[in-house]
């Protein structure tokens, strides 16, 4: 405070005209001030009016930070949180995501909504470099932002508009303080979408195992929305992209977390959107889900996963491969449906045709499998295809491609050579070195039976979670 008092009363009954003219040319104020009113009491007077817009703002903000303590406290949406923060301070606020999308608006009015699309664009101009302060002048105002950051990446930006000419430090400190109510609230809704799918996929997990009575499964299904006396479908699909390896940087795993959550979401998404109950899990780039709804025909069912492939697809931006079981009812083919959606899903990866595989298209010679245990597959794989694969990697050759080729062809050599790129006196050899290792004779109708059916066993125990962790390890 810069100002000049005169006493009057001793010297001077009143501040001359001339001194005030001065002042007025200098812009200074001037004073004044009888004798019976110290100096020190008028010093008191501007100390205390200072303190006491201190301490106004520093009320105003304590109220401000209270009220939105306790609509987090309450569970209240981030649109209750931002549309209360606007009221209090009377100015436009609005909270993006990551990509610039709005994601809560304090008011629903056009003008509010201009505001929020040029603090979009403000923000988006500037690469989102607001600078220490947080704000970005444009014209007569001021945008300020305050980014929201989890685990070093920036998922939320709350933004408002404020006039150069207002008092920015109540604003500013609850804007600061609005932002980390907002990161802890989604860390809470993360945690609390993280716990659901913990459970759901122990659900789903031991649904297929065959681990619950049927009274349990009914009850513990039926708290999620899913009705077994319905006909239900399980789904499998997989994003045929490189999946992590282990010791990769922790930037990486972000990013794969990311990716593989966003494949969930989207199928979950587009489920919902269909009204279809659905329980569904992940495992690595690979997700399965249980369709539950009253669409049991191949048609509907090929339209549904039409759509999925394509929104799966456009959201990972790579090829998906899906395998989808037969239609059911009850919870006692569970494990049957499992073995039927792996299957689909290897002749859907297999990238020989179509990548949506419905097991009901499948040839039916394969169909005898799907009843079996694991123990018989594994004996079935383990006598006639195994040593071929022991062969293969100790002496780097090939002789299981070979086979399954072979099998594929019809049994023409011609084909199966042509299919591989060698001789035909070199596929020759290779058959009777398959011959001679398991035992077989590929001119004998039931060794080419058993064969076959070994290398359609080896692909379910390889592929799908019957296997054990051998057969999760191949899907992550």
């Amino acid at each position: 405070v810069v100002a000049l008092g005169v006493g009057v009363g001793h010297y001077l009954d009143h501040v001359p005209e001339e001194m005030i003219a001065h002042a007025r040319q200098l812009r200074t104020p001037i004073f004044e001030a009888p004798l019976s009113v110290p100096f020190r009491r008028v010093v008191q007077y501007v100390y205390d009016a200072l303190g006491s817009s201190d301490l106004h703002h520093l009320r105003r903000a304590l109220a401000v930070q209270s009220r939105l303590v306790d609509l987090v406290c309450r569970e209240c949406s981030a649109l209750d949180l931002i549309t209360s923060l606007s009221e209090m301070l009377s100015i436009p606020v609005a909270l993006f995501d990551h990509r610039g999308t709005v994601v809560a608006l304090g008011d629903q009015s056009a003008r509010a909504k201009r505001v929020a699309a040029c603090l979009r664009e403000a923000y988006q101009n500037v690469d989102g470099s607001v600078g220490p302060l947080g704000f970005i002048e444009v014209d007569e105002a001021r945008f300020y932002y305050r980014q929201v950051t989890i685990y070093g990446v920036v998922e939320r930006v709350l933004a408002a508009l404020l006039p150069k000419a207002s008092a920015p430090g109540v604003v500013e400190l609850a804007l600061e303080f609005a932002g980390k109510l907002v990161g802890i609230d989604l860390l809470r809704r993360r945690e609390q979408l993280l716990s659901h799918r913990r459970r759901r996929d122990l659900l789903l997990d031991d649904f297929l195992e065959g681990r619950m009575s049927s009274a349990e499964t009914a009850d513990r299904m039926g708290e999620e929305g899913l009705d077994l006396s319905q006909p239900w479908r399980l789904v499998m699909c997989e994003a045929q992209g490189q999946a992590v390896a282990k010791g990769a940087n922790l930037a990486l795993n972000r990013e794969t977390v990311a990716f593989r959550t966003k494949l969930l979401d989207t199928a979950d998404e587009l489920l919902d959107e269909c009204g279809l109950a659905l329980l569904s899990r992940l495992r690595g780039n690979a997700l399965d889900i249980i369709v539950n709804g009253d669409y049991g025909d191949e048609e509907s069912t090929r339209k549904l996963l039409t759509a999925l492939h394509s929104r799966l697809e456009t959201a990972v931006a790579m090829p998906v491969a899906i395998g989808c079981s037969t239609a059911s009812s009850g919870s006692e083919s569970a494990t049957r449906q499992d073995h039927q959606a792996a299957e689909a899903l290897q002749h859907a990866r297999d990238g020989s045709g179509s990548q949506i595989v419905l097991y009901e298209e499948l040839a039916r010679r394969f169909h005898l499998l799907e009843d079996q245990s694991s123990e018989m597959l594994e004996a079935l794989y383990e006598r006639l295809i195994a040593p071929l694969v022991r062969n293969d990697e100790r002496h780097r050759t090939s002789l299981e491609l070979t086979l399954r080729v072979w099998l594929d062809q019809c049994l023409s050599t011609h084909r199966a050579s042509e299919a591989l790129f060698v001789h035909r006196n070199t596929l020759g050899k290779r058959l009777r070195r398959i011959e001679e290792i398991v035992d077989v004779h590929l001119d004998r109708v039931d060794d080419v039976v058993d064969l076959n059916l070994a290398l359609r066993a080896g692909d379910l125990l390889l592929k799908s979670p019957v296997s054990g962790e051998s057969g999760r390890a191949s899907l992550s």
